[in-house]
């Protein structure tokens, strides 16, 4: 039976009321000690920023001439020619990420590492702009692992296609549907490398 927090019932309420008047609320009548106010909240808020995201991501681009976009890809290029840059911009993202795989990343190296894939996420490897989860060099095969959070369905698209023009073929798995069905991940991934093997 589900629980009604709905009206006056919404433990939240009393939070917004409280920051209103700038008061506190502490112990015992912190709303967020329940757990399952806590869950609740935080899949409200990841719904919320993935709408939002795509929201401005989309709002960005169709605000962009063709030319404008153009001007841009060129300089972008033109920009990760220069070894000095691109050094740059490697250190930058080393020192925030500390080259080291999450939870997540591990979970999904256990795997694949023993069809052949490397962990490339520290940026040891870039595909023309573009640094690629894992890779298997023999084959020439990328998976991605994606946040549903951080990626959209389109820039899952427009990755694949990326890797595809450089003479790779991409995978994407996204996060949450590894973390609620592992097996039937691993049956995809396993079939995604068997098809490049029977080619």
């Amino acid at each position: 039976m589900k629980r009604d927090i709905s009206g006056d019932k919404n433990p939240m309420k009393n939070i917004i009321y409280a920051k209103k008047q700038g008061m506190k609320i502490s112990g015992d009548k912190n709303p967020m000690k329940d757990k399952d106010t806590r869950e609740k909240l935080s899949k409200s808020w990841k719904i919320r920023w993935k709408n939002k995201r795509d929201e401005c991501v989309n709002n960005i681009k169709s605000g962009m001439t063709d030319d404008v976009k153009k001007q841009i890809s060129l300089q972008k290029t033109k920009d990760w020619k220069n070894k000095d840059f691109r050094q740059k911009v490697y250190a930058g993202w080393n020192a925030t990420l500390n080259g080291k795989m999450n939870k997540t990343e591990q979970k999904l190296f256990s795997v694949i590492k023993q069809y052949g894939f490397v962990f490339t996420g520290d940026f040891s490897f870039m595909l023309s702009g573009k640094n690629p989860d894992f890779v298997n060099y023999k084959t020439k095969q990328i998976i991605e692992l994606f946040g549903d959070i951080f990626h959209t369905r389109q820039e899952a698209v427009e990755r694949v296609n990326h890797m595809k023009n450089n003479g790779y073929e991409c995978l994407i798995i996204w996060s949450d549907e590894m973390n609620k069905n592992l097996s039937k991940t691993t049956k995809k991934i396993i079939e995604y490398i068997n098809q490049k093997e029977l080619k």
